[in-house]
């Protein structure tokens, strides 16, 4: 079954209401060329790959029968879709419609209410536009220190002026450092568009321009677009000092960041961000922008986005998320599932019962604590050599002062701002054009400056030393000692 008709069949069921369906048939076919009885089985196959995948996707909720019809000859249509499978649904009422969708806004307004828009959850919460089918929705992201459980929330329909009230589950989003729970929450966009979410309010004669009731389509009710701060930026956002420059980058994952949409500096749109991608896996999971230091170090400063907002309001949230300093401190090396593959030139010397200058290209691996490093080169004698090594980081300093934003994760700084770490580790070396063959086995400790950039750069200077041995020819035991560079490419 190809990935295209999977996807059909998944839209399908997004698009209907299932609770809706009686029963399904599977009606198989075959073209006419090649043995009747092959095409039977055929036919009879293809009924069995998606009757499997519809429950897969739905479990025993359906009562799904297949019939193979085996080959279906046409003069007229040679060959054209005689292969494929007809999926006849049997619904217990008349299949869903917009006119049945409306109907639900209805089921949950027993009586007139008035309603006044959820402000303060607008400027908390992450608004994603998407399509389901023909159907745009706005998925609605919010983090559970900002829920509260007393919490109702309606939709009111555009069409109609009703009210249905909308569900919130708790699901878990995100990667790496930023992966946790959220509640989220689904609403059709041309309602959102036109009303936002809203909080029911005791029906009052001294109503706002900001209150809608029931069924009065909201006469009075005007929703704009103003700049107020972006609370699921500023919550994952990190600065990174760029001192030659007088500027710090912002690094946001790419998550919490709606392409196509404007960001400010300020609440009166002087100075906009851009944002934009730097190439590398590390890099792949953010979105970096650029700001000058001034900026970020004014009082109030924010990462500002519209939010729609009705003209009059005065209920939002209101944020405090400051730039502040952090002193030189030690830093544990992240522990929670954090990973990243990088690639670059090592430039360097050893000791190792002689002295080597190696330049060498490298490929490392970091999980967690952990950190694999594959490496090919030459030395200064034009020799090649190759080596694994791995790595465990025992401790971490940041030794200057690094930016960070306020309420955000302090131990992200060990992956974000400079550090030095200290490690221990084994690495086996192979010296091969040298007679005879070299295999050096080595235990060692090191010392790490890790610049922790986002771009091609410097980005390790290091210093270690052990104690190996050869384990070929006379079984050497020796004294190691490597330092060296490393710029990513």
């Amino acid at each position: 079954m190809s990935p295209e008709n999977k996807l059909l069949l998944n839209d399908f069921m997004l698009r209907n209401d299932i609770g809706n369906v009686d029963s399904v048939a599977l009606n198989g076919y075959a073209e006419s060329t090649g043995k009747q009885k092959k095409n039977l089985k055929l036919s009879k196959k293809r009924c069995a790959l998606v009757d499997k995948h519809l429950h897969r996707q739905l479990g025993d909720t359906l009562v799904i029968s297949s019939y193979a019809f085996g080959e279906e000859a046409d003069p007229t249509k040679a060959h054209l879709n005689h292969r494929r499978v007809e999926v006849v649904v049997f619904y217990k009422v008349l299949p869903p419609s917009k006119t049945q969708f409306d109907e639900d806004f209805k089921r949950d307004t027993l009586s007139l209410h008035c309603y006044v828009l959820a402000d303060s959850i607008l400027t908390r919460c992450k608004k994603t536009h998407y399509r389901k089918g023909n159907l745009r929705l706005v998925q609605l992201e919010i983090e559970t220190h900002h829920w509260n459980e007393k919490w109702k929330v309606y939709s009111m329909s555009a069409k109609t002026g009703y009210t249905k009230q909308v569900k919130w589950k708790l699901e878990t989003s995100g990667d790496l450092w930023w992966k946790r729970n959220r509640y989220v929450a689904t609403v059709r966009a041309a309602d959102f568009e036109r009303y936002g979410i809203l909080f029911r309010v005791p029906k009052s004669t001294d109503s706002t321009a900001c209150t809608v009731c029931d069924a009065d389509n909201g006469s009075d009710w005007s929703l704009v677009d103003i700049p107020r701060s972006d609370i699921m930026v500023m919550q994952h956002v990190q600065v990174r000092n760029r001192p030659f420059f007088d500027e710090v980058t912002l690094v946001v994952p790419r998550q919490f960041v709606q392409p196509g949409k404007s960001y400010f500096a300020d609440s009166l749109k002087e100075q906009s961000i851009y944002w934009h991608t730097l190439p590398g896996r590390k890099n792949s999971f953010y979105y970096f922008a650029e700001l000058p230091v001034q900026t970020v170090k004014r009082s109030g400063w924010q990462v500002y986005g519209y939010v729609p907002t009705c003209t009059g309001s005065s209920e939002f949230y209101k944020p405090n998320y400051s730039i502040d300093s952090l002193d030189p401190h030690s830093s544990e090396p992240l522990t929670n599932g954090y990973s990243w593959m990088q690639f670059g030139l090592d430039l360097g010397g050893a000791y190792l019962n002689g002295v080597l200058g190696l330049a060498t290209a490298y490929g490392q691996y970091r999980y967690e604590r952990s950190e694999i490093t594959a490496k090919a080169g030459i030395d200064h004698q034009l020799a090649g050599w190759g080596s694994i090594q791995y790595d465990f980081l025992i401790w971490g300093y940041a030794p200057f002062k690094e930016y960070y934003v306020a309420k955000t994760n302090i131990p992200l700084v060990s992956d974000f701002h400079r550090m030095l770490n200290v490690y221990a580790g084994t690495a086996a070396t192979l010296y091969f054009p040298r007679a005879p063959m070299e295999i050096y086995q080595d235990l060692h400790a090191g010392l790490l400056f890790r610049n922790n950039g986002f771009g091609r750069n410097l980005e390790q200077i290091y210093l270690e030393c052990g104690a190996g041995i050869n384990y070929l020819g006379a079984m050497q035991l020796g004294i190691q000692i490597r330092s060296g560079l490393r710029f990513r490419i």
